[in-house]
């Protein structure tokens, strides 16, 4: 590919590392339409690249895969990825995890997320509020003709941003002092868009943040703890 231009070279070679992280959770529902699309980069290329994109394949490899099986509908991804786009309301049956019956639902949907290999819908439910359902336990949803809108305002990646995890609550103030031999180890990521940290003596440092999400806060600290 030396002379395919450095800018298209580049874009090609994020697409196949992108493609990979999402090969590894097995049932995810963006598989068929990006290996369509690959397939479409691959028949616009000269036959002398092709050999090329084989060793790209093994240039990037994720170890962080996302384990869980995702087991999503694909009739029902294609009624939730309709109704996203254009902004059409969604009547859905969503199976209960506590009591596995299915309950009628008629939603707003906002976005897709997903967490900790997980796929949601971020939504609206007149009356309730915003939720979240986990895709794969959708098992029926029919969009409608209709079209609903967004509140003023409203972003779903702000409204996300503002919790610690994936569940919503009173926002808290936490500050955690981490000694040295773990201080590299937090400055090195992004835990929270609120994060911050201060250099304390001894190679110890103070991180402050302010989220919602209690539990998900104390499970983060917790891990943290057995890990190291």
């Amino acid at each position: 590919m030396d002379n395919v231009p450095l800018l298209l070279r580049n874009s090609i070679i994020a697409l196949y590392f992108s493609r990979k992280i999402f090969r590894s959770a097995e049932g995810s529902p963006f598989l068929t339409d990006l290996d369509s699309a690959f397939n479409k980069i691959q028949a616009a290329l000269p036959a002398k690249h092709l050999a090329k994109l084989e060793r790209i394949e093994d240039m990037f490899i994720p170890l962080a895969k996302m384990y869980k099986t995702m087991d999503v509908n694909h009739e029902v991804y294609e009624s939730i990825r309709l109704a996203l786009l254009y902004q059409n309301p969604l009547p859905l049956e969503y199976k209960s995890r506590k009591s596995n019956q299915l309950y009628p639902f008629k939603v707003h949907p906002y976005s897709l997320l997903l967490y900790q290999g997980e796929f949601y819908l971020l939504c609206f439910v007149p009356e309730k509020g915003i939720r979240y359902f986990t895709l794969k336990r959708i098992k029926r949803a029919e969009r409608l003709k209709e079209r609903f809108d967004i509140p003023e305002g409203f972003l779903p990646s702000e409204f996300v941003n503002s919790s610690f995890g994936l569940f919503k609550g009173e926002p808290i103030s936490l500050k955690v002092l981490f000694n040295e031999e773990l201080s590299d180890y937090i400055q090195r990521r992004k835990w929270h868009p609120s994060q911050i940290i201060k250099k304390l003596k001894n190679g110890r440092i103070l991180l402050s943040i302010t989220a919602s999400g209690k539990e998900e806060l104390k499970a983060w600290i917790l891990i943290r703890q057995r890990h190291f």
